[in-house]
C-alpha cells in the first residue's frame, strides 16, 4: 500500500511538471489520441456498489476533461478520422482526438451523453448488441460485486483469509490476495481473465453461497431507444460483439458471428453506426484481426496504450488511451496519462 501511495505521488509530480512545460502541445501535432472510457458516474453510485478503479470517471471530472479537451484537441467523429487517414491525412500542427465508450452502460445515456451534447462534443459508444437494455451483470462485475460483499461482512482481514481458503479449495490457489481489500478484488478480476469461462463461474458460484448476496436486478446497459437519442444528439455507435465473450477464446465461427451479427444488430436499429469494432477486454490475434476486416470493417480498437499518427501501425488494432478517475482527475495528470507517463511507475 505504502508504495503505491509513494508511486502515485511521484506520478502526480511528475505529470505536473511535465505539464507545466507545456511540451506536450508539441508533441501531440500531428497525432491522434483515442481515449477510451467506460463508466461515468456520480461519487455516490461508485460508493454504493463496486466499480473497480479503471472502469469509471466522476460526472464532475469528466466534464473538466471536456472542457480541456476543446481547448487543445480538434475532436473528431471517429468516421472523420477514418476519412481523413483515407484522404488527405492529418495535418501536422493539430492535435487530434476522438472519445470512445465501451459497452453502453446506462451511466452513458444519463450522465456521460448530456455533458457531451452540452458541450458539442462527438463520441462512438461501442455495444455488445446482446445486452443492450438489460441488467445482465459482466462476470466481473459479479466477482466484483461478490469480493466486496464478503469485505465488507467478514472485514479486510477476515475476508482475505476466507477469499485464500476458497481459492485453494477450488485449486485456484495461484490466485494472489494483496494486502488491501481493493488490491484484492482487483487482482482476483485481472487473473481470472486467463481462466476458463466455466472456472469464472464457478468461483462466482461459491462466492455467492459463501456471502448469501444477491445481484440487483436493475437495469445497468441503454436501451435501442435511448442509443437512437443519442445519434440524434452526435453519438455514433460501433460493435462490441454481440455477447462480449472473449474472442480469442471462440471458433472462427463464433468470431464471424459475432462480428456479422453486432453490426447487423446497429443498423436494424437505426442508430448512427460506425463500422469500427471493439475487442472486448481488447484481446485479438492476426486471424481474428483478419476476420474483423473481411466482415466488412472499416478499422478495429484494442486497449493497447498508445496514440496513432499518419498512418496507423495497423488499422485493425489501433491503440486507445484508457481514461478512469483515479490517474486522470486533474488537468496535469489527463495530460501525464496521455504522455504515457504513467507507465514509467507501472514497470
Amino acid at each position: 500500500m505504502l508504495h503505491r501511495d509513494i508511486k502515485s505521488s511521484l506520478r502526480g509530480v511528475v505529470s505536473s511538471v511535465y505539464y507545466a512545460t507545456g511540451h506536450f502541445l508539441s508533441l501531440f501535432k500531428g497525432r491522434v489520441l483515442i481515449l477510451m472510457y467506460h463508466r461515468v458516474l456520480p461519487s455516490a453510485e461508485v460508493v454504493q456498489s463496486y466499480v473497480q478503479a479503471g472502469m469509471y470517471v466522476q460526472n464532475d471530472i469528466f466534464e473538466r476533461q471536456l472542457r480541456f479537451l476543446k481547448r487543445h484537441f480538434r475532436i473528431l467523429r471517429f468516421s472523420e478520422l477514418l476519412d481523413i487517414w483515407e484522404g488527405k491525412g492529418l495535418d501536422r500542427d493539430t492535435r487530434y482526438c476522438v472519445l470512445t465508450f465501451d459497452d453502453g452502460w446506462r451511466d452513458n445515456y444519463l450522465y456521460a451523453y448530456p455533458a457531451l451534447k452540452e458541450h458539442r462534443v462527438p463520441a462512438t459508444l461501442f455495444l455488445p448488441t446482446s445486452l443492450v437494455g438489460s441488467g445482465y451483470w459482466l462476470w466481473s462485475d459479479r466477482m466484483g460485486y461478490l469480493l466486496k460483499a464478503l469485505f465488507d461482512t467478514e472485514g479486510e482481514r477476515e475476508g482475505r483469509r476466507l477469499l485464500r481458503s476458497l481459492l485453494a479449495e477450488s485449486g485456484r490457489g495461484k490466485l494472489t490476495a494483496p494486502d488491501s481489500a481493493g488490491e484484492t478484488i482487483d487482482s482476483v478480476i485481472e487473473q481470472c481473465k486467463a481462466l476458463p469461462e466455466g472456472e469464472i463461474e464457478s468461483l462466482i458460484g461459491t462466492l455467492r453461497a459463501k456471502t448469501g448476496a444477491e445481484i440487483p436486478g436493475k437495469r445497468r446497459f441503454l436501451t435501442w431507444k435511448e442509443a437512437r437519442e443519442m445519434s440524434e444528439g452526435g453519438i455514433s455507435f460501433g460493435a462490441h460483439s454481440c455477447t462480449h465473450r472473449i474472442l480469442t477464446a471462440l471458433s472462427r465461427d463464433e468470431v464471424e458471428q459475432e462480428a456479422a451479427d453486432s453490426f447487423e444488430v446497429l443498423r436494424r436499429e437505426g442508430v448512427d453506426s460506425v463500422p469500427v469494432f471493439c475487442y472486448p477486454d481488447g484481446q485479438s490475434t492476426p486471424a481474428i484481426e483478419r476476420q474483423i476486416q473481411a466482415a466488412g470493417y472499416r478499422a478495429a480498437v484494442s486497449t493497447t496504450f498508445g496514440f496513432e499518427g499518419a498512418i496507423p501501425q495497423n488499422r485493425f488494432r489501433l491503440r486507445r488511451i484508457g481514461i478512469h478517475n483515479d490517474i486522470s482527475r486533474t488537468a496535469p495528470l489527463l495530460v501525464g496519462r496521455m504522455a504515457g507517463i504513467h507507465r514509467v511507475f507501472t514497470r
